[in-house]
């Protein structure tokens, strides 16, 4: 892959992850040759879910990056309610005229009510990694992880297996690297 991707044609090629169902690429190409400048033109940073590899020691730091980027919260709550109000209401009026003094009217309200309100909520905290993977699958954002060769080899398989659902649904799952390692995420799958 070299620089100059528009004579190669491989932007097209790129951009057949998001038009293809059920595909995951890689990217790769030697070290400073274009492999993230070309997916940053088909996958703009600002539009697209985009983790470095180089910064994920654990499993779940990959995880909290894809949630942070999707501006998820892990500690989530469901609230369902119900508010009742009956009552009853009655109302006197009448007209008082006191001849050569004045003449005015009066009236008198009464009313009784009962009102209640009853509701439960249930709350829980999801893992990073069921947290991202949901919030994937509710969007049209491409997953983009640059440097996957950085990643350790457990990860990886951990990472690609659990891909394997939002890839199967359409979701465009891009993996950067370098020519040697191109083949790590079939080899730990």
């Amino acid at each position: 892959m070299s620089r100059h991707a528009n004579h190669t044609q491989l932007e097209p090629r790129l951009q057949q992850a998001s038009d293809n169902l059920c595909k995951l690429v890689t990217v790769t190409g030697p070290t400073k040759c274009g492999k993230s400048v070309l997916t940053q033109s088909v996958y703009p940073r600002r539009e697209h879910v985009w983790v470095d590899g180089g910064s994920v020691d654990f499993e779940d730091d990959l995880w909290q990056q894809v949630v942070d980027q999707l501006g998820l919260l892990t500690d989530v709550s469901d609230t369902t309610g119900k508010s009742t109000d009956s009552g009853t209401s009655r109302e006197w009026s009448g007209e008082l005229t006191l001849p050569g003094f004045a003449k005015g009217r009066a009236g008198v309200t009464k009313s009784r009510g009962r009102g209640g309100n009853s509701g439960t909520t249930a709350s829980g905290t999801l893992s990073p990694k069921a947290r991202a993977l949901q919030g994937m699958a509710g969007t049209q954002r491409a997953l983009i992880i640059d440097d996957f060769h950085y990643l350790d080899r457990d990860i990886q398989g951990s990472v690609v297996r659990a891909l394997k659902a939002l890839v199967f649904d359409g979701h465009p799952v891009v993996l950067i690297a370098i020519p040697h390692r191109r083949y790590d995420a079939v080899r730990v799958e």
